[in-house]
């Protein structure tokens, strides 16, 4: 596997994946925590934008800024 196989099958839409890629993204994300949280902030963002859900997108912030990863968590001066 190579980072560019793995970058793939952690940024396409999963349903997009065949079955063995899907396995091999979801032993990657089982291994790491954090990437799996990532790619669930990134992923439902996603699922916003395609579907037109802009309704959902006050939920979608609060989800990002309650994690704990720091790219996407709130600031504690904002």
């Amino acid at each position: 596997m190579t980072v560019r196989q793995a970058t793939n099958w952690i940024t396409r839409a999963p349903d997009t994946l065949t079955d063995e890629h899907q396995a091999k993204r979801h032993t990657i994300l089982d291994r790491c925590p954090p990437l799996r949280e990532a790619a669930d902030i990134v992923s439902s963002f996603a699922v916003i934008i395609v579907n037109l859900r802009g309704h959902d997108l006050p939920g979608w912030l609060d989800k990002a800024e309650a994690s704990t990863l720091r790219p996407f968590a709130a600031s504690p001066s904002a």
